[in-house]
Parts: structure tokens; sequence; C-alpha cells
């Protein structure tokens, strides 16, 4: 089966660190491996690309809005000419389903099955009178409402639609409301990457070799993610309890562009920069970056109450890392474990406390996150994926 995956870019300056592009070079290379030919639809020098994955180059713009609005059609058009027809497109840019799907047929003059998969969405919740809550970072100008138009006429029109997580799932079908009954929806979760594990470290170790004990933040630094409001919370514990803040900044080297629409990440860095127990990192490549989760002992999540899912916290659940995650969005159906969700600070600060001073219990969660992250392993994944495509083409 030959498979066409249209790339989805949110972070074009840095694509090891682009959640979008890591996810499709997991899973197409997973599909390759059984049997299937696939080719990505995605910007110059794809890093670290495996070699049974065809790529085709198409220019991507830089800007959020960009990407999720256009497409370069005669480009693209010229490009697929030179192919034979594909078995199914999995498009993970969802505003763009209808034009592509469009375009299929004008190149190949065949309908080819679409299956779009949803990485974000431009809502972020549905408030007590009914009324759709957009989220900040996309409604500019209320652009918000006009994105949550496409990504309903993408369900639409696509032959089967996938998203993240339960949440996510019953988010958008309340949204779309009467039209439900016309949608299609599976829920299959993004892959963590398969390093084979080191041992877990405890914090009972950490105390033997006097090592101060590290949390992470492995999230972007957009004001919308509430990290400013977590960083306060971990300002006020570090006076009590010292420890080590590593805080990554996946959104490093953006461009001028991106930063004059929202410049909350720069201002972010400088507060965390005046922060002494606060290490800022940036990783270039994802081995490097998975490298250092083994380091740390304990995760945070953002506070995005619309997230549809979080491959960072997964990332950190794979090392066998607990992370304490905000109860909200589909971080709940992450992690499965209510020692680990908090809602305010009190029980934020009260389930770090627990993880640093209680081994015996830091050890349990450790053991369970690292369980629970083998639901998410690549050819588990892969495998959905494959019989997703089998329902579609039959």
């Amino acid at each position: 089966m030959r498979i066409l995956s249209f790339l989805n870019v949110s972070n074009i300056s840095n694509l090891e660190a682009d959640s979008g592009y890591v996810f499709q070079r997991l899973l197409l290379h997973n599909l390759a491996q059984k049997g299937y030919e696939v080719s990505l639809v995605g910007p110059p020098k794809m890093p670290c690309l495996p070699e049974v994955i065809q790529p085709i180059f198409l220019p991507f713009s830089d800007s959020k809005f960009g990407v999720r609005m256009s497409v370069e059609w005669e480009k693209l058009k010229l490009l697929l000419t030179h192919t034979k027809p594909f078995d199914i497109a999995l498009i993970n840019q969802s505003e763009l389903t209808l034009a592509l799907k469009l375009l299929f047929y004008e190149v190949w003059n065949k309908s080819i099955p679409c299956i779009t998969y949803y990485h974000y969405l431009a809502i972020q919740g549905i408030s007590e009178e009914g009324n759709i809550k957009f989220d900040p970072s996309q409604n500019l100008f209320g652009a918000g409402q006009a994105i949550w138009k496409r990504q309903l006429e993408s369900a639409l029109v696509s032959d089967a639609n996938i998203i993240g997580s339960q949440f996510g799932k019953r988010l958008f079908l309340t949204a779309a409301g009467s039209q439900t009954k016309d949608i299609f929806m599976e829920v299959i979760p993004p892959p963590v990457q398969d390093y084979k594990q080191s041992c877990i470290f405890s914090i009972s170790n950490s105390t033997k070799n006097l090592r101060q004990p590290t949390l992470i933040y492995n999230h972007r630094l957009y004001t919308h993610y509430g990290g400013c409001e977590i960083f306060d919370y971990l300002k006020e514990l570090n006076d009590k309890i010292p420890f080590i803040l590593v805080v990554t900044d996946p959104t490093d080297k953006r461009s001028t562009f991106r930063n004059q629409l929202d410049p909350s990440p720069t201002d972010i860095r400088k507060y965390l920069e005046s922060l002494p127990f606060v290490k800022i990192r940036h990783f270039s490549t994802q081995e490097t970056y998975y490298q250092a989760l083994t380091q740390v002992d304990i995760g945070i999540s953002h506070l995005r109450s619309g997230a549809l899912w979080s491959m960072a916290i997964v990332d950190l659940m794979s090392r066998g890392k607990p992370v304490v995650c905000f109860n909200s969005g589909a971080m709940p159906e992450i992690v499965e474990d209510n020692d680990l969700l908090f809602s305010n600070k009190e029980d934020f600060q009260h389930i770090i406390i627990k993880l640093l001073m209680d081994s015996s219990f830091y050890l349990e969660k450790s053991k369970s996150v690292a369980k629970r992250a083998n639901n998410f392993l690549p050819k588990s994944i892969s495998d959905k994926f494959h019989n997703l495509f089998l329902d579609v083409i039959n």
C-alpha cells in the first residue's frame, strides 16, 4: 500500500523539537517496516529522515497562520505529477484537507481516500452556556473561528478522522453539534520514541550521590501554556526544598515574524534567566534530548486546559519519570494516575514534596508511568493506523 503523508509543521525553525514532525517520522518508519511505501510532504532539510521514507520537498511558510491557510498548489501539483497515485493520503494539516483532496483529483483524475489527523484544534473548550472558547494563540483578529470552520469542513470531507485523545474527540464532536452524525472519528494517540529504557532513577539514589533533585519543564514557552504560573509555584517551593529546574526551549531560533506574532517566549525566557535554580537547555537532536531526560527526576506539565495530547509528557513517562500533571484536557488520560494530578497550587506542591521526600512513592510512580507509556510505542500505534487504513480501503 502506498501512503502519502502531508506534514503538520508548528516549529519549522527547529523540526527536531516539532512534535508533528517527530510523530510522522516515527509512524512512517514503522509503517514502512510493515511493507508500506511511504512518502512525506514536508519542508526541505527534514532532519534524520529514515531512508525508507521518500521525501517530497515543498516550501512551507514560517508563519503559523501561513501553514494553516495555504499550500503551494502549482509546485505540489508538479511534484505529484511525477509519482504514481497513492492508495491513501494522511493529512496532518487539517485546515488543508479539502484543498489537498481536490488537488489529488486534479493530478491523478481519481479520488484518493483522505484521512485527517487533528494535532490541535482552534477551540479549547465549551462554556457552561454552550459557547465555543477559542485557543488564544490561534484567535488573532478572530482567526480562531475561521480555522475551526476549516477543521470542521475537513472532518466532513475526510474518509476518516483521527484525534489523539477521548477528550479531543468529545470536544470536537460537541462543538460540531448537529453535524456530528456525518463525522467518523477514531482516537489514536501519537507514538513515543522507543529508545531502550535505562535504569529508573530514584530520589533515594540522588541522595546517596549527593545530587540535588532535578525537575524538568519541557514545553513551549508561550503565555497560554501557563508556564509562568508553574514557575512561580516552583519558586515558592524552592525556598523550602532546594532543587534544580531544567527548562527546555523548543522555540529556540524562532523567526522574526513568529516572534512578532507572539513575543511571550522571549519575555518568559528573560524571566527564567533571573531565577537562580533554573537552567535553560536547548537540544538540537532527539537523541540528546532523550539522553537528558534520563538525568532528571520529575517532570512538570503545562497548564494548557485544552491540550489534546502532550508528547513531552509521554517522553518523560517512557523514561520512567513521574510527571506532575494539570488535571485538565487530555492529561488525565495520559497518566491515568490520580496521585499525579493537580488542580491548584497546594495540590501541585504537595505532590512534588511527596515525590521528593518519599522514595517508595517515587519508585511506585516511576514504574507505573513507564508501564503506561508502553501503550504508546510506535509498533502499537502503527498497528492502529494500519487497521484504520485497511478499513478505509475496504
